[in-house]
């Protein structure tokens, strides 16, 4: 009886500390404490729930507090926190972190001059977010337009008219296509022999260089001399170039003269070439006349969608396969919305003893943790935990010693403890209330309770006290401690072990360090997932 009245001591005393601390830290941040309240009208807010984050710049400001209808739009109240000034040009609007993302509301600052919205205002510029119902939406629009189009081709290319002007144009379209082939072979092989007679020269020159390195520089300098010496020559000449620009100028002008006479030349030419023109026209009217009938073709194709045969004509004359599309995109919409229910974190961990080294050996100095947390509800979530635990077996054997004194044997009971490394399971269903969470399942292969404490700003700290293996071999089981999340990601935690075990080698203090990611972190990775791999 007696030690279960240390545990109950005990107990109330951690309840005491975690409610005095809980008092104390309700006022730890005076800053986030003040806040004040502006709304902001969402044509939808499908997605956004009350709690949801409010960020600018990526950094969180506050949260929704309200989501009313007002008419037929949403009216979303914005609880800030009242350090961060929101000014009143600024805009709003919904997204979400990646494809799988929780929905946040995003206000894009405006002009510190407009001057800081009050509690009660009004953000009047709502920018729409984009969603999987907007992809629908402009899907069946798009599919409107399709049929739109698929009508115009029908009324102006139907009828055998059509067809012929569409078989016209693809005849023509082939054989454009046979002379652009042969063509394109034509000038790959001329680019290649090109190709090669420039690798061949890059070659020489490459090789002619290093062969003569010394002439090259010889060469260089004496292109310098010379370019030296025609600035000398041109300077000297000024008068000479001026002449000859002269004479340029006097040609430029005899050309102008010499231009009717030139140009009635051009038309003896014509005059003399005409049939071969006409010959060309009438090579442009036979490729016309293919052109219509090729337009006759399109006609005839476009008759059979309208008709609904084949697979373009069933997607846009059959309903069946209008509704089938519908419900495949509904199922896809369910899913997503399950997933982002989700709420997914993963941490490993490691804690050092310190006092006890000795009793264990140095092997069961370190303690590590791998645990996976899912959060399906706002309050409720399930921890579990894989514990590398050197300490994890231990075990009290018996032993007897036979000793001999003047003649009389007499027999010694001698005690020895041993400790065995071994994995253990951690599964808790953790509830939480407000800044509390308490925590029942098992801790470490047997059952317990436990309490958290969480405080200050975006809760980086937290104090714990966990109860297992009530009424063990060696006592129950107590641990202590707190954390301190220094980042986003990491923290450092330190605290007691076991401290009221009946084996006082068994009591011992330790710290450790620790990484989590959140879905934050893993949605994106998520999202890159194919979703034919999460359906099949």
């Amino acid at each position: 009886m007696r030690a279960e009245f240390k545990v109950g001591g005990l107990i109330l005393l951690a309840a005491g500390l975690i409610v005095t601390a809980s008092i104390v830290v309700t006022g730890w941040n005076p800053e986030l404490d003040e806040t004040y309240r502006i709304g902001a009208l969402f044509r939808n807010s499908g997605g956004l729930q009350t709690g949801s984050a409010v960020r600018v710049a990526g950094i969180k400001v506050g949260t929704v507090d309200a989501i009313e209808l007002e008419g037929s739009e949403a009216r979303v109240i914005l609880k800030l926190y009242a350090k961060y000034p929101i000014y009143r040009d600024s805009a709003a609007t919904i997204k979400s972190v990646g494809i799988l993302g929780d929905k946040f509301v995003e206000v894009l600052q405006g002009n510190s001059m407009s001057g800081t919205m009050q509690d009660g205002d009004e953000i009047e510029l709502v920018i729409p977010g984009s969603d999987i119902d907007s992809m629908i939406d402009s899907l069946g629009s798009i599919l409107r337009d399709v049929k739109s189009v698929t009508g115009a081709l029908d009324r102006s290319l139907g009828g055998v008219q059509g067809e012929q002007r569409l078989t016209r144009i693809l005849d023509n379209i082939e054989g454009l296509t046979q002379n652009t082939e042969e063509l394109t072979g034509t000038v790959n092989e001329r680019i290649e022999s090109i190709m090669r007679q420039i690798e061949t020269f890059s070659s020489d020159l490459a090789e002619i260089s290093g062969e003569n390195k010394g002439e090259v520089k010889i060469i260089l300098a004496n292109l310098k001399q010379f370019s030296s010496q025609l600035e000398t020559i041109t300077t000297e000449n000024r008068s000479g170039l001026r002449q000859v620009v002269d004479n340029l100028n006097s040609f430029t002008e005899s050309l102008a003269e010499d231009g009717p006479e030139i140009t009635g030349n051009l038309r003896g030419i014509l005059e003399e070439n005409r049939s071969s023109l006409k010959s060309s026209v009438d090579n442009l009217d036979r490729s016309l006349a293919k052109l219509d009938r090729t337009m006759d073709n399109v006609e005839s194709i476009s008759g059979k969608i309208e008709r609904g045969e084949g697979t373009i004509g069933k997607l846009v004359n059959d309903e069946q396969t209008v509704d089938e599309l519908n419900e495949a995109i509904g199922s896809i919409n369910g899913l997503l919305g399950d997933v982002n229910r989700l709420k997914l974190d993963i941490g490993v961990r490691a804690e050092l003893y310190g006092s006890n080294q000795a009793a264990y050996g140095p092997e069961s100095s370190s303690k590590g943790y791998l645990s996976v947390q899912l959060q399906p509800l706002k309050d409720r979530f399930y921890r579990l935990e894989l514990v590398d635990n050197p300490r994890g077996i231990r075990t009290r054997t018996k032993d007897y010693i036979t000793r001999e004194e003047n003649g009389q044997i007499t027999y010694i009971e001698e005690e020895r403890l041993e400790v065995e490394q071994s994995l253990q399971f951690s599964a808790q269903v953790v509830q939480r209330f407000y800044d509390t969470l308490f925590k029942i399942g098992l801790f470490e292969n047997s059952f317990g309770l436990g309490v958290e404490q969480l405080f200050g700003r975006d809760e980086q700290y937290r104090t714990y006290l966990d109860v297992w293996d009530i009424g063990g071999e060696f006592g129950t089981h107590l641990k202590a401690g707190a954390s301190w999340r220094f980042h986003s990601n990491l923290f450092v935690t330190a605290g007691a072990d076991d401290f009221i075990s009946e084996e006082e080698s068994f009591r011992d203090y330790f710290i450790g360090i620790g990484v989590t990611f959140n879905e934050d972190v893993l949605k994106p990775f998520l999202s890159s997932v194919p979703l034919d791999a999460i359906t099949n």
